[in-house]
C-alpha cells in the first residue's frame, strides 16, 4: 500500500514539471562559439582591362551575421526555448549576453567597413539591437508673456482676466450704442 501511494505522488509531481528540457551545460560553450566569428573577410578580385592588363586587389568581404534563431535551430529547439533558459540557467544567461555581445560587435564592424548596405546596417542595429533614432527636443518655452504670468497665483490669474474682460466688454457695448445712435 505504501508502495502504490509513492508511486501516486512521483506522477503526481513529474506530471507538474512537463517534458524534460533539453538544455545541456555544453551550450554555454556552444553559443559563443557560434557567435565568435570573423566579421568579415578579406577576397583578392582581379580584373582584367579590355588592353589585356590586369589589376589584383583586395577588398572586405562581410560574413554572414548569425543569429540567434538559427543556433536554436542548429541545436533542435525553438528560439523562444533559448530565452527561457536565460531566466533557468544563470550560466547560459551570461554566455547568452556574451554571444548577444559579439554579434553587436559584427554587425558595427561590418557598418563601419561598409560591408553591410547602410540601409541595411540600420535597420538591423535597430531591430536586434534595439537601437534608436534619438531626437534631442528642447521642450522649453522662452516667451517673454509666459515668463511674465509663470509666477502668479490663480486668483492673480483671474483677476487680470476678470480686467481684460472688462476693457472688451464695454468696448462692444461702445460699438453696440454707437450703431444705434447712428441708425436713429
Amino acid at each position: 500500500m505504501a508502495q502504490a501511494k509513492k508511486v501516486k505522488e512521483e506522477a503526481k509531481n513529474s506530471s507538474k514539471e512537463g517534458r524534460p528540457t533539453k538544455y545541456k551545460p555544453e551550450y554555454c560553450q556552444g553559443i559563443i562559439e557560434y557567435f565568435d566569428i570573423e566579421p568579415y573577410r578579406e577576397v583578392e578580385e582581379t580584373i582584367t582591362f579590355k588592353n589585356g592588363d590586369t589589376k589584383t586587389y583586395y577588398k572586405n568581404v562581410a560574413n554572414d551575421l548569425r543569429f540567434f534563431s538559427a543556433y536554436a535551430r542548429s541545436i533542435g529547439v525553438a528560439h523562444e526555448t533559448l530565452r527561457e533558459w536565460r531566466k533557468v540557467y544563470p550560466e547560459f544567461s551570461v554566455a547568452y549576453k556574451a554571444a548577444k555581445g559579439l554579434q553587436k560587435e559584427h554587425l558595427i564592424a561590418n557598418g563601419l567597413q561598409n560591408t553591410f548596405a547602410q540601409p541595411f546596417a540600420v535597420f538591423t542595429a535597430k531591430n536586434i539591437l534595439g537601437w534608436r533614432d534619438k531626437s534631442d527636443v528642447d521642450h522649453s518655452i522662452k516667451d517673454p508673456l509666459l515668463e511674465k504670468y509663470k509666477e502668479w497665483t490663480l486668483d492673480e490669474i483671474r483677476a487680470e482676466q476678470a480686467r481684460v474682460a472688462g476693457i472688451l466688454l464695454p468696448t462692444k457695448r461702445v460699438r453696440e450704442s454707437a450703431e444705434e445712435t447712428e441708425s436713429a
